[in-house]
């Protein structure tokens, strides 16, 4: 299933993933096609997977506190 990108460089304006087959996949394909606008088609291989590790490394606010001695 074809996802298409708007954006330049490393920063994604917009992303949208048509249904296969119909006139907005077809219209952005153009686009694609093109270069038009910053358009361009990934593939979900391309996409970044989200995972836990990117998320903050920050403890949740239930975790257990420590006492620090000084």
């Amino acid at each position: 299933m074809a996802i298409y990108e708007r954006g330049s460089g490393p920063h994604v304006a917009e992303r949208v993933q048509p249904e296969p087959g119909g006139s907005e996949e077809k219209r952005l394909e153009a686009l694609a096609e093109q270069g038009a606008d910053g358009w361009h088609r990934v593939e979900d291989a391309e996409l970044e997977p989200a995972s836990k590790d990117s998320a903050s490394k920050r403890p949740a606010k239930a975790a257990q506190k420590t006492e620090e001695k000084s």
